[in-house]
């Protein structure tokens, strides 16, 4: 009786283990990871988006960007679980003339085609444009949650930019920055 026993008992429980590795494979083939980029917008104000004055240069640019230009948002758009926005800066490429200081400022950013949902930012003491010159946005500003509503949506942004830069005996050629967004995204990836 024993004999007839294990005989039904050894094939039941095989199939059983080997259906519970393959389950173990499946479950090991899709993990969850985090990755981390900067979202990286240059924009130019040139003498087209100013407003030259006697000693001062008022500017008001608008720049679009598509997020899946980011390679790493690309590599990842559809496996993408969620984002947070871990920083903001404004980072000064290049300036002409050099010695200009930025009086104030405003950085507006939404996505491009839900114009409800917008964080505001702004510059309200000087800071000099020069190359390499970084501004900071922190998380303990009113409305942060919004950025991190704006690109948890992965949609295509716009960047709006206005304010008062001191202009040196009435001169200006170009600014070149760039609007960096920082993230960290939950991402599901096959292994």
């Amino acid at each position: 009786m024993k004999r007839l026993f294990l005989l039904f008992l050894l094939p039941a429980l095989s199939v059983y283990f080997s259906s519970c590795q393959k389950i173990k494979e499946e479950i090991q083939k899709v993990t969850t990871t985090t990755v981390s980029t900067d979202i990286a917008v240059p924009v130019t104000i040139d003498k087209a988006d100013i407003q030259l004055q006697a000693d001062s240069t008022v500017f008001d640019i608008e720049k679009q960007y598509q997020i899946t230009n980011n390679p790493v948002i690309n590599e990842y758009k559809d496996k993408i679980q969620g984002v947070k926005v871990v920083g903001l800066k404004v980072r000064v490429v290049n300036a002409d003339p050099e010695n200009m200081t930025l009086r104030h400022a405003k950085f507006v950013l939404q996505e491009l085609n839900n114009t409800t949902k917008a964080y505001e930012h702004n510059i309200t003491k000087p800071f000099a444009l020069t190359a390499g010159n970084v501004y900071i946005m922190h998380e303990t500003d009113e409305n942060w949650q919004l950025v991190n509503d704006i690109i948890d949506d992965l949609q295509d942004i716009k960047l709006r930019a206005t304010g008062v830069a001191d202009s040196p005996s009435g001169t200006f050629s170009h600014i070149d920055f760039e609007f960096v967004i920082k993230i960290k995204a939950t991402a599901s990836i096959e292994i």
